[in-house]
């Protein structure tokens, strides 16, 4: 007998490697693009923990708030280095990360606990005006109904 009829004709195994090439890469191509996104979406959370560590931390240097959101990075998957930078100007916080092609600017206001308090005593203020229990306390009218006693 001979061998003929029995295996696979050779242009279907060229055809099959073909599309092995074509699976890996797309496979290759989605962790590459994973890991970059993976980097920037850690990138954007460090730097706006940064810049939220440095609206409310009065006497911290804002430079070491920086430094330390650096060194939270831990590992990445696609970028070599990432840098993140504060800066404090006319009381505005502006942070800045950067990674291999990504750039992303964060910009806030300094928490200030005074204004922030200053406003709730108006808002309450005004209740008082308007003959809002809010400001006197009656959680009971607040909850809908029940005596207070």
């Amino acid at each position: 007998m001979s061998g003929k009829g029995k295996g696979l004709p050779g242009s279907l195994t060229v055809e099959a490697a073909g599309v092995m090439v074509v699976v890996l890469l797309a496979v290759a191509v989605t962790l590459h693009e994973a890991g970059r996104l993976h980097d920037e979406t850690k990138g954007a959370m460090n730097l706006h923990e940064a810049v939220e560590k440095g609206r409310h931390e009065r006497y911290m240097d804002i430079e070491v708030i920086g430094l330390e959101a650096e060194e939270n990075m831990g590992l990445r998957m696609s970028f070599p280095s990432c840098q993140i930078s504060l800066k404090n100007s006319f009381g505005r916080i502006q942070g800045e990360g950067r990674g291999s092609n990504w750039r992303k600017r964060i910009e806030s206001r300094e928490f200030r606990p005074e204004r922030f308090l200053r406003q709730i005593t108006l808002i309450e203020s005004l209740g008082d005006k308007d003959g809002d229990k809010l400001s006197t306390g009656d959680e009971a009218q607040l909850s809908g109904g029940g005596t207070r006693e």
